[in-house]
């Protein structure tokens, strides 16, 4: 009788804990859903070419170039720094050479360049970034140029971030980019650099954008909503295609629905999975994955040694009272 029901109590065991697995697989399938952008679209990283188009209608565009901060000698820092804003001209790219309205250095160091160590170094820098790409980035002055850098590259730099706590490689870092709107135009294996595609539009603000999005995001100069492409309560904001749109924009919080920007935030996802303010999907976080298995596992199991316990109790009364060995089978 005790054989067959401690093989009853091992069955019901087995098919509670395979459920106790299915519900934590099932859960955890859930609640790390992407928290990225919906609906961004971004073209494949290898799809681009040696030069970059800028389309028909859109005369300036070029790339963002953002340090992982994993390179060597002066590519090394303790975390992911910008690079600079670098228009795509000729032999990189058809973007046109748009000289500002003043060619006066920089005078003072901006916050996102604040990484290169000294005041001196990073004043050097930054002039040096003016020189080589700011002059053809169709900018008003230095101060324009190094605002318009530093709002570019603040959200991507903060995932980039997140995906270096995680010790993603740059593969994977660019891949989380991609996710989360910040289209990846190009990677530099040796100096572990990542560059987004971006271009500018007529009234002279970059946007962060697929290369094959340009003329939508770009062209024409149209802000589609304000004239001074913000947002504002009640009214629609400047078109969007994904949330990186909308980020370097006055008052906007994200990209609606309807295509265009709106300063209504989404309520955060309060059961979503994340890694230092990161969000992964289960695919880049399957430890995520073994730890609630095995704690559910180990719960399960605990829980059902104490119910099996209390139902059968030991029969202490009868081992206390037969013999130990039975003196006829022993002679």
């Amino acid at each position: 009788m005790g054989a067959a029901w401690l093989a009853v109590v091992l069955a019901w065991t087995a098919l509670t804990l395979q459920g106790c697995l299915k519900t934590s697989l099932s859960t955890h399938t859930t609640h790390t859903t992407w928290t990225g952008p919906v609906g961004t679209k971004c073209s494949r990283m290898n799809s681009h070419g040696r030069q970059m188009d800028c389309g028909s209608n859109v005369e300036v565009c070029g790339v963002l170039t953002l340090e992982t901060g994993e390179g060597k000698g002066n590519y090394q820092h303790p975390e992911p720094v910008v690079h600079g804003l670098w228009p795509q001209t000729s032999g990189f790219g058809t973007s046109e050479c748009d000289a500002p309205d003043s060619s006066a250095d920089p005078a003072k160091i901006y916050p996102c360049f604040d990484t290169q160590g000294s005041a001196s170094s990073a004043l050097w820098f930054q002039r040096h970034e003016w020189e080589k790409h700011g002059m053809c980035a169709g900018v008003r002055n230095a101060d324009d140029f190094f605002r318009q850098v530093c709002q570019l590259s603040s959200a991507p730099l903060q995932v980039m971030a997140g995906a270096r706590a995680a010790d993603l490689d740059l593969v994977d870092t660019a891949d989380q980019l991609q996710r989360a709107g910040f289209c990846v135009y190009h990677l530099d294996n040796y100096n572990k650099q990542v560059q987004l595609s971006a271009c500018q539009d007529q009234k002279g603000t970059w946007h962060l954008a697929d290369v094959n999005s340009f003329s939508r995001v770009c062209g024409g100069g149209s802000s589609g909503g304000t004239a001074a492409g913000q947002c504002i309560t009640g009214q629609r904001g400047p078109r969007c295609s994904s949330d990186a749109d909308c980020w370097n924009k006055a008052n906007c919080q994200r990209c609606a629905h309807s295509g265009y920007c709106t300063d209504v935030p989404l309520r955060a996802l309060s059961e979503s999975e994340s890694h230092g303010g990161f969000a992964f999907d289960k695919e880049h976080s399957p430890s995520l994955l073994v730890v609630n298995v095995s704690i559910m596992t180990v719960y399960c199991a605990l829980l059902l040694t104490l119910l099996w316990l209390r139902r059968a109790p030991p029969d202490t009364e009868g081992l206390a009272s037969a013999p130990l060995i039975s003196a006829d089978r022993e002679a």
